[in-house]
């Protein structure tokens, strides 16, 4: 598509109408093609001219949560066409940044809220790849301010984003924020403010959260949907497995054995896992041989969680064989 426009001074918005007969539509790459338009713009002015070219694809992404007999619900569809969500959360990395491959079969990333707006050309890719965004704002395990000059920075940053990610058909959901409602509620942070601080900070929270994020959505990408707080109800609320999205942690922060991913399972697995060790040929190049050892300085200036050397012991030798050595572990 190639289009010409004639710009006269001043600030002015342009309106382009575009036919396409019978558009091929963008799919997921395990339910079809990716599918991607090209188009080409020139400007001129008296005495200058502009170009951008850019690629687009049609169709249409639904967040479905509709209240049931068990709760509420909490799928996607694409096109018409319900998806079964296969991913990862995504948090700053150049491993994977770098990469232009798919993600061992992954349809759906979610760009975790603790982290960054990742590049053009990570959203490029998942455009390319017909892998489906779930974009956190970046907000994550805390609470915010909810003075003007602090939301006034959000609108401005958030606005930006938006329409910097708007015309990428990977887009599928604009998240407000990681976890931050449910440590409100549940992690014990409320009795160290007043009564009076608690009603502040909590009136900041929906000020942000349910009233300028969702509208900026709205406003500037309206046909993607908003969630407030990734999960809607955390692990310590049985509700967590009837309503919305879910966060299940039981394994990893309280030992319960692997077996309980298939016993307890909500109706959208947004966060869970388990950490893992790098591969030897990735130690090897932070590691000679010997400083091959859980207890080595080397190998604990990598690990940072507290705990995490010895929680992954104690499952290994529950499940498995115990290893001889280090290496044993990493193989």
């Amino acid at each position: 598509m190639d289009t010409l426009l004639f710009l006269s001074p001043g600030l002015h918005t342009y309106t382009l109408s575009v036919h396409i007969d019978q558009p091929q539509l963008w799919w997921t790459h395990n339910l079809g093609e990716p599918f991607l338009y090209e188009y080409n713009i020139q400007g001129y002015s008296d005495h200058d001219k502009f170009a951008t070219s850019g690629k687009f694809g049609f169709r249409k992404v639904v967040l479905h949560t509709q209240q049931d007999s068990s709760g509420q619900d909490f799928y996607f569809t694409l096109n018409g066409k319900r998806v079964f969500a296969k991913g990862a959360n995504y948090i700053p990395t150049n491993i994977m940044g770098q990469r232009e491959e798919r993600l061992a079969n992954m349809n759906m990333l979610r760009v975790w809220g603790g982290g960054i707006y990742e590049s053009d050309a990570f959203y490029d890719a998942c455009d390319s790849l017909g892998i489906m965004v779930w974009q956190d704002f970046m907000f994550a395990c805390g609470m915010y301010p909810g003075d003007p000059n602090f939301l006034n920075s959000v609108k401005e940053e958030a606005t930006f984003q938006i329409k910097r990610l708007r015309n990428h058909p990977s887009i599928a959901l604009y998240c407000g924020n990681n976890e931050n409602n449910e440590a409100w509620h549940r992690w014990g942070w409320k009795p160290s403010f007043t009564p009076s601080q608690q009603t502040k900070i909590w009136q900041d929270y929906q000020k942000l959260f349910n009233n300028i994020l969702p509208n900026l959505v709205q406003a500037h990408h309206p046909d993607i949907s908003y969630w407030e707080s990734s999960p809607k109800f955390g692990r310590g609320d049985t509700r967590y497995l009837r309503e919305g999205d879910a966060h299940d942690w039981w394994v990893w922060h309280d030992g319960r054995p692997f077996r309980h991913f298939l016993t307890a399972v909500p109706r959208f697995m947004s966060e869970f896992g388990f950490q893992s060790f790098p591969d030897i040929q990735t130690i090897s190049t932070f590691a000679d041989p010997s400083e091959y050892d859980l207890n080595h300085p080397t190998m604990l200036q990598h690990q940072k969680h507290p705990k995490g050397n010895a929680i992954i012991k104690d499952f290994t030798e529950r499940d498995y064989p115990k290893p001889k050595n280090l290496k044993g572990l990493f193989t």
